[in-house]
């Protein structure tokens, strides 16, 4: 039957201005829509309240959040249906998240980012962290109980 997945990407710029985009596939409903059918979402917000807090991460507050795309609509289209809802993934007004940078050392890494969501890479309560070198190698954001990640 196959199993569902969920992915969160986001865009910030300089000024804590961010774009996101919420997708989640789920095998169900094959029958009438070969390629699955998938719950979508697109936002914007703003981090403030930008805080360093050591070498490697930031606090921020999440504020001004809104969902941008068209909640309630559906379309099908290539081979699948598509349900946009207003699922940011997790991010909320006035929650709190940090900013990991790429420079972390993994030993930091390892300590810090622990199991957030019940989900992901995880050995023994903590995220699999494999990178190229010595260090996270990536930006990492988690707060609410979730965590969001990009390679660069």
């Amino acid at each position: 039957m196959g199993a569902s997945h969920m992915t969160v990407h986001l865009t910030i710029d300089e000024s804590g201005s961010f774009t996101g985009s919420y997708r989640q596939y789920s095998p169900l409903g094959k029958d009438t829509y070969p390629n699955g059918t998938y719950s979508v979402s697109e936002f914007a917000g703003q981090f403030t309240n930008v805080v360093r807090l050591d070498d490697y991460s930031y606090s921020m507050t999440v504020t001004g959040l809104t969902v941008t795309s068209d909640t309630g609509a559906e379309e099908t289209r290539d081979g699948a249906l598509y349900k946009y809802t207003n699922n940011t993934g997790g991010l909320s007004n006035g929650s709190s998240v940090t900013l990991y940078t790429p420079d972390m050392p993994i030993g930091t890494a390892a300590d810090r980012l622990h199991l957030l969501n019940g989900s992901g890479n995880y050995r023994d309560g903590k995220m699999v962290i494999t990178p190229a070198g010595d260090a996270l190698g990536y930006y990492c954001i988690a707060g609410n109980g979730h965590y969001w990640s990009k390679a660069y």
